[in-house]
């Protein structure tokens, strides 16, 4: 009975590293470990099944290009609603304005203009 209790006590638990992080695209629900290396959606690679850099597939906000992208709770400057509504009302046809803000808690949200006459202000 001895020699049993010996070799259960000689049992220790191996960690399984790997990314541990469900909202990622290379999650693995076997680690129990993080090791540091998740594809996410705002890590500036395009990996996983991105179409973009940071954007496409099935876990990141749609790629578009230019400035329809709302990346900032700033008012203004790069990546801010005010430069998504000014490039959208310098388009012709319908726009749709992307937001993406890393750290919120929805992946994004979008709104479509109609048509390039179309004034929001907020």
């Amino acid at each position: 009975m001895e020699m049993q209790q010996d070799v259960m006590k000689s049992f220790t638990t191996i960690d399984l590293y790997g990314c541990t992080d469900p909202t990622t695209h290379n999650y693995d629900p076997e680690a129990t470990e993080d090791d540091g290396l998740c594809e996410t959606c705002d890590d500036g690679i395009q990996n996983g099944d991105e179409t973009g850099v940071d954007c496409g597939g099935a876990l990141c906000v749609p790629c578009v290009s230019g400035c329809l992208v709302v990346t900032t709770t700033n008012p203004t400057g790069a990546g801010s609603l005010t430069e998504a509504i000014n490039c959208a009302n310098n388009n012709s046809g319908p726009d749709t304005i992307i937001f993406y803000i890393p750290g919120t808690e929805s992946a994004y949200n979008s709104i479509t203009f109609i048509n390039s006459s179309s004034n929001y202000y907020g």
